[in-house]
């Protein structure tokens, strides 16, 4: 099962924003956000019931940027990444949801793995409801070299922070995106990457 992209990005150096592909009438883009702004958020542990993502089904939900270098399919419970040359334009894949709170639980576990050897570097940001990022202190992790997947963890007790554009505090109460690249503003990466589950908790391990 293929991913629907439903909008465009313009990258930048450290980030991106999103070009609709429609123009909404006057009216509906305050309503929307007025509704945003008043959405009670969840807590981050509770989402899903206490799992952010499995894969089980399908991967509706998370959106690439560049499908002439990007693809992403439901593959044996997994999302399924083939990748061709990724990183110095800072491809991305993106899940967006409703508003949630970072506040006690700032640990995500990504259960990952590869195919090949070459090691991918994977970075996670997260991104509140008013666009400002992580992007201070980013999260990482290597992908190893495995056959199995294994648990990759990326922390965020000290991360809401944003750098770029503007020094500012990302609202840890209101995330409403999370963001992962492969090798972003590095070397070129091409390969296989699988992404078995996503959990976000309290503590680790």
């Amino acid at each position: 099962m293929k991913v629907f992209i439903y909008s465009f990005l313009v990258l930048t150096a450290f980030g991106c924003r999103y070009m609709p592909l429609a123009t909404l009438p006057e009216d509906k883009p305050l309503i929307q956000d007025a509704e945003a702004l008043n959405t009670k958020p969840i807590l981050a542990q509770e989402f899903n019931n206490g799992l952010f993502e499995n894969f089980d089904k399908s991967i509706m939900g998370w959106e690439i940027s560049h499908p002439q270098s990007m693809s992403a399919e439901h593959k044996n419970g997994a999302l399924k990444l083939e990748l061709s040359e990724v990183g110095p334009a800072w491809e991305e894949f993106v899940r967006e949801v409703p508003p949630l709170d970072f506040s006690e639980a700032k640990i995500i576990l990504v259960r990952a793995k590869i195919d090949g050897w070459k090691v991918p570097l994977i970075r996670l940001d997260l991104i509140d409801k008013f666009g400002k990022t992580t992007n201070a202190r980013p999260a990482y992790s290597k992908l190893a070299p495995r056959a199995d997947y294994l648990e990759y963890v990326f922390r965020f007790e000290d991360a809401f922070i944003q750098n770029w554009p503007t020094k500012d505090i990302v609202d840890q109460k209101q995330i409403t995106k999370l963001r992962f690249n492969i090798n972003g503003g590095k070397s070129p990466y091409s390969g296989t990457i699988y992404f078995d589950e996503v959990k976000i908790v309290k503590q680790y391990p």
